[in-house]
């Protein structure tokens, strides 16, 4: 006699439902995510973060430069 669970699609999700079958999909799962949420990689991260220290930095630089022409401009007739 068939019962609810004698089905073959079920044995086989059984079968697949280890740790092994599953991470590709997970990964792939997970990449989706961040794919779609836009997130990046910490290494991405990082990288950005220290891109943009050195361009906070050279603003800063630039607005100093800017000030200092500004003062000479003002003390010329």
């Amino acid at each position: 006699m068939k019962t609810l669970f004698d089905n073959p699609l079920l044995d086989r999700l059984r079968e697949l439902n280890t740790p092994s079958a599953l991470e590709p999909v997970s990964s792939a799962l997970t990449q989706r995510l961040l794919d779609r949420y836009q997130l990046v990689s910490r290494q991405e991260f990082d990288a950005q973060s220290r891109l943009l220290e050195k361009t906070e930095q050279h603003v800063l630089e630039l607005e100093a430069q800017l000030a200092e022409l500004e003062a000479k401009l003002q003390e010329s007739p």
